[in-house]
């Protein structure tokens, strides 16, 4: 999850930031200065674009996942997400009700930087679509089949 507060940076804040609590069949992690991998990733308010590096790890998993998008209604009025998929070279605007399923089949698929989450003050012209928002949740999880 990421979510704006003030007084965050884009490395490891503590009191905000949470790391990463790899699970036994895949991992999903925020990308920080560092190498560090958070869960929780607080971002200071947006003043310009923002990409925030996702980490995926599928720990030899395969078949079809999905991100769905939560509590979108906390970013910023005006500010516009979209979600990259570097494999397809695909870009998906966000709002409250996005869902998007991707298939791991093989190596490339799988790729650890695979996605990216854009965050726009000021929308882009090629994607049409406006967020007020910042939860991510992919399925499935090892434990209980939904990850926040």
């Amino acid at each position: 999850m990421a979510r704006r507060m003030a007084g965050a940076t884009d490395g490891f804040d503590v009191n905000m930031d949470l790391d990463n609590l790899p699970g036994s069949s895949a991992n999903f992690a925020f990308k920080a200065i560092g190498d560090k991998h958070l869960l929780l990733n607080a971002i200071a308010p947006l003043t310009e674009t923002r990409t925030l590096l996702l980490v995926m790890n599928y720990l030899g998993a395969t078949g079809t996942f999905q991100f769905s998008f939560l509590d979108m209604e906390t970013l910023s009025s005006g500010t516009t997400a979209y979600l990259k998929d570097n494999y397809l070279n695909q870009l998906s605007a966000l709002d409250e009700n996005s869902i998007v399923q991707f298939t791991v089949n093989d190596s490339e698929s799988a790729s650890a930087d695979r996605f990216e989450l854009i965050l726009n003050t000021d929308g882009m012209t090629s994607v049409k679509g406006n967020v007020s928002g910042n939860g991510v949740v992919i399925y499935p999880n090892p434990h209980i089949h939904h990850c926040t």
